[in-house]
């Protein structure tokens, strides 16, 4: 039991190391964002290469902050009428939650770990992949970003 509460434990840890790779990344993107509305001239003062490249920086930037929403919003679907998930603890009467827990059958209690691990895996996993397409979004957007910082400059 003590190592599947470990394994657990290391897949909390990487769902809260994505959420704090997305607090970072979503500061870059709403500064760059800043600057470019900052320098946004007035609507009959653009020219056509500035008007492309911001768009296409705002996009990205957009799209990297969208990643970031899907990474940050909470997945609260986990295994029914378990004893270690929030969710599922919520579903029994006190009593009831109370009485297994304090005379757990075993093999339950261990089968409910190891779901408990795969649902927070599959949690990471999307997250991560999440952030993934956020920080590909802003890298690339850096390029166009800072030849649109240039021409509006």
């Amino acid at each position: 039991m003590q190592d599947l509460d470990s394994h657990l434990e290391r897949q909390l840890h990487w769902i809260g190391a994505a959420d704090g790779k997305a607090t970072t990344i979503f500061a870059i993107d709403t500064a760059m964002l800043a600057v470019l509305a900052a320098l946004t001239p007035q609507k009959d003062a653009w020219t056509v290469f500035p008007a492309i490249v911001a768009t296409i920086a705002a996009v990205l930037l957009l799209t990297s902050i969208g990643g970031l929403a899907a990474a940050t919003f909470p997945r609260v679907a986990g295994p029914k009428g378990s004893l270690l998930f929030f969710g599922g603890i919520c579903e029994y009467d006190e009593e009831d939650f109370v009485k297994r827990l304090t005379h757990p059958d075993l093999s339950e209690m261990t089968r409910d770990y190891a779901r408990q691990v795969y649902r927070n895996a599959q949690i990471a996993k999307t997250k991560y992949w999440c952030i993934k397409i956020a920080m590909i979004a802003i890298f690339i957007a850096v390029l166009p970003w800072l030849l649109a910082i240039y021409a509006l400059y």
